[in-house]
């Protein structure tokens, strides 16, 4: 499977790259909480790393937007939903190095990744 870029990634893309039909793809991540729960938690997943990285100068609002989130206080409610803490606190921790806690959401927790939800097909 090739790399999406997650401003891409829908419902057509992963149906696209798992050759299967649209509902197939619905079946497949129902127990992930469904497709739609799937993209934004790979979305905000990406957006931790993204706040995570010292290097990264892009503000919260522009992370949020190309992550594809409406606007950047629905943004910051689900990262908190996600990980329990602020996407401007998890960048603050990591500007001054202190130790910023992995994800603690399903995808970080053992549960599967697209491509191993594939290998059940």
């Amino acid at each position: 499977m090739t790399p999406v870029t997650l401003t891409t990634l829908g419902p057509e893309t992963l149906c696209r790259e798992a050759a299967t039909s649209r509902s197939q793809l619905y079946r497949l991540l129902e127990g992930e909480g469904g497709v739609a729960r799937y993209i934004q938690r790979s979305r905000l997943t990406e957006s931790f790393a993204l706040l995570c990285d010292p290097s990264n100068g892009d503000s919260i609002g522009k992370v949020a937007e190309l992550l594809c989130f409406a606007d950047g206080s629905s943004f910051s409610r689900a990262f908190r939903r996600e990980f329990g803490v602020s996407p401007s606190d998890t960048r603050a921790a990591a500007r001054v190095g202190r130790p910023v806690m992995p994800p603690m959401s399903k995808a970080a927790s053992g549960a599967p990744s697209f491509e191993e939800c594939l290998y059940r097909l």
